[in-house]
């Protein structure tokens, strides 16, 4: 897993249905059966809208179908829903339901982005910083990164801190890059918790410690996900080579209890 390419990617279709918490004066749509949120939606409720469309996207009471996914998060969106903004921005980013139409997924994209979600922000720097559907910018990557990282969405972190290493629009900075990631690694994102490895080793911000190295590889490994996990492993290997044998045990359990304390295992 090489560091420059930590930022980029496919824009993966998320939805958290526990960002929005129900009125209590309000039906509970999240919970409601396919059945009985048709007549909400049909009624114009931008919420109830919004869940048909989670329905239809993830094909869990119904079979999937991304076009009556769309067509309900559209009609949501339009009444300013963000989640649904923002799904309906990645689904023209994927082309799923529809044509692949990135100038329409940075429109819908960024009208979640300016209504203070910070999935949504995070993922309109995101399409500054590659140059999606949009002209590229680093300042302006920063800028909705920077955003989304005020409200302590890791992922942004991560990513000015990815910014501050290659001086992307900023003065590289190596002690800010490392301010950045460590923020980020506080909640467990395992790009971070891999970089901040490959600083320790390369002694980027810091005196070279492969103790510290093989720490935040040792973690990465066990946070990686299926595509990072074999890379995350052989960094950790590597660095084990540099580490006292009699170490290892002892930073192992350091590692495990690191990530029990911040509720990561």
């Amino acid at each position: 897993m090489r560091l420059k390419t930590t930022l980029c990617g496919l824009i993966i279709f998320m939805v958290i249905y526990s960002l929005y918490a129900q009125d209590n004066n309000q039906p509970d749509y999240k919970s409601m059966s396919v059945s009985e949120l048709l007549p909400y939606a049909e009624k114009g409720v931008a919420e109830a809208q919004f869940c048909l469309g989670c329905e239809y996207s993830f094909g869990n009471e119904v079979t999937r179908d991304d076009k009556q996914a769309l067509k309900w998060f559209e009609l949501s969106a339009k009444q300013g829903h963000p989640r649904a903004q923002f799904n309906l921005s990645s689904m023209y980013s994927n082309g799923d339901g529809t044509v692949q139409n990135h100038k329409k997924a940075y429109k819908w994209n960024k009208l979640a982005a300016e209504q203070g979600d910070a999935l949504a922000q995070h993922y309109l720097g995101l399409k500054y910083y590659e140059g999606v559907g949009i002209a590229q910018s680093y300042k302006n990557a920063m800028k909705w990164f920077r955003l989304a990282a005020e409200q302590e969405f890791a992922e942004a972190q991560c990513s000015i801190g990815i910014m501050y290493y290659f001086g992307q629009g900023v003065d590289q900075d190596y002690k800010e890059s490392l301010k950045w990631l460590k923020l980020a690694s506080e909640k467990g994102e395992e790009k971070a918790l891999f970089n901040l490895g490959v600083m320790h080793a390369l002694g980027q911000g810091v005196i070279i410690d492969f103790e510290q190295a093989y720490f935040w590889f040792y973690v990465a490994a066990l946070r990686a996900t299926e595509d990072n996990r074999e890379a995350c492993s052989k960094s950790r290997d590597k660095a084990a080579k540099e580490v006292d044998p009699a170490s290892l045990t002892r930073i192992q359990s350091e590692a495990q209890a690191w990530l029990r304390d911040k509720g990561l295992l």
